[in-house]
């Protein structure tokens, strides 16, 4: 599992700038991969789309 976080605590820019493409570099780049044990607090997340209309 991969956890993205924002540079700065602007979610709102985040969310309408992060891509696939970014997130895809992101992994590309990763150098080392070790396993690591991390604790979240249940939370709950929503957000809203709309599909194009083909």
């Amino acid at each position: 599992m991969y956890i993205v976080l924002p540079k700065s605590n602007s979610i709102g820019k985040f969310e309408t700038e992060f891509t696939l493409n970014d997130y895809s570099k992101l992994k590309y780049d990763m150098k080392f991969v070790e396993e690591v044990k991390v604790s979240i607090p249940k939370f709950k997340f929503e957000t809203k789309t709309e599909l194009p209309i083909p």
